[in-house]
């Protein structure tokens, strides 16, 4: 089997995040029962895991920090759709029937769309889903540069907490799956 063909761009990404709204009517709380439309972008960092080990070396360091920058829409305080650009951490290894190392630099860049429940005013929580667009640029010491990309799902959940007017800070788990 080739690696093109074994290669797992998976990431676990639990993060907190920042995010800010434009809301039509800025005196309407971000999660209030009566806001109905707004732009939301925000930026989050956390905890990835490319699970890289699985297909090249059990030894790979291929856990690190992650970060996601992300645009969005909020048709009413249900629904909403969202892009945004996902940088992994960077993994690397050796590989013993090559007899060389190698390193893997990884993003994704995704569509999604939002499901959100408000619980209060001020707090929420939602599910993600959609496709990512997935590349791996893969450095082997003996055969080269390669690069690597495809189309596959991504999905989450998360809480979301309205700190002031317009800003939030939540906590979701996100996986990419190839």
């Amino acid at each position: 089997m080739s690696i093109k063909k074994t290669l797992l761009t998976a990431s676990i990404l639990a993060a907190t995040a920042v995010s800010a709204s434009a809301f039509a009517d800025s005196s309407v709380s971000a999660f209030s029962v009566d806001n109905h439309a707004g732009f939301v972008v925000g930026a989050q960092g956390g905890y990835a895991n490319t699970n890289w080990d699985n297909f090249l070396d059990p030894a790979a360091k291929d856990t690190g920090f992650a970060a996601r920058v992300f645009a969005g829409y909020d048709m009413n305080q249900f629904l909403g759709l969202e892009t945004g650009y996902t940088f992994l951490p960077r993994t690397t290894g050796t590989i013993p029937l090559f007899g060389g190392s190698y390193s893997i630099r990884n993003y994704a860049v995704d569509l999604l769309a939002k499901l959100s429940v408000p619980v209060s005013n001020v707090f929420n929580i939602y599910a993600k889903a959609g496709a990512a667009y997935f590349n791996s640029r893969i450095s082997l010491d003996s055969l080269g540069t390669q690069n690597n990309s495809h189309i596959g799902p991504a999905f989450g959940v998360g809480a979301a907490y309205e700190v002031i007017p317009n800003l939030a800070i939540d906590l979701s788990w996100m996986r990419f799956s190839g």
